[in-house]
């Protein structure tokens, strides 16, 4: 196995492949704290165009009453919540991901509503294609990015392996992988072809 792919062997047949938990979490924080920025600004703008004494008006319909600056200290509190509930949620989605390859299939493992785990079995037959996509800015600082395999004669034509590091060099190793069993499945239906001949001769 060549050293720049990062899968680490369970057993002697088994090679496990996992997204990167890091890069994922680093991604999504990112994005969190651009969203936080932009809510920001938006919030400053709101505030000098229209002013959030409009805010004051439900509050008071309820008989509650509440500053300025008690009012922006919950909606900063709530849009932090908020942002924390996402990369929470986000890592958990990922925690359990992983890809194992055998020698005749590959056995992806994800979460499903967050707490569960769901298998689905995709045999080497059935996968037509294998390319990478390492496009983005991210990806290019991270070297890091997604594996795709096109697949036939199953429920998802598409799967999609993200947040890959070294995704070209990992697209490859799995294509030597495809390739290796698709040799030997030749090499068995060569065989019994030939001792299907002999038999055939008595």
């Amino acid at each position: 196995m060549q050293d720049y792919v990062e899968f680490t062997p369970r057993k002697a047949e088994v090679k496990v492949l996992k997204p990167n938990i890091k890069k994922v979490f680093l991604k999504n924080l990112i994005g969190v704290v651009s969203f936080l920025l932009l809510a920001s600004v938006i919030l400053v703008i709101f505030n000098s165009l229209v002013g959030l004494d409009i805010f004051f008006v439900i509050f008071e319909v309820f008989g509650i009453a509440i500053s300025q600056s008690a009012l922006l200290g919950y909606m900063i509190l709530i849009i932090l919540a908020i942002s924390a509930l996402l990369l929470g949620l986000s890592y958990l989605a990922n925690a359990n991901l992983r890809y194992e390859f055998y020698q005749d299939k590959l056995i992806l493992y994800e979460n499903n509503l967050l707490v569960f785990v769901n298998s689905a079995e995709i045999p080497y037959k059935n996968i037509v294609k294998i390319s990478y996509d390492n496009s983005g800015v991210f990806n290019k600082i991270f070297n890091s990015g997604a594996v795709i395999l096109d697949t036939s004669g199953i429920k998802s034509n598409t799967i999609k392996l993200n947040f890959i590091d070294n995704a070209e060099q990992t697209a490859q190793y799995i294509h030597s992988l495809i390739s290796e069993f698709a040799s030997i499945q030749q090499a068995v239906f060569t065989e019994n072809y030939k001792i299907g001949k002999i038999v055939d001769k008595f």
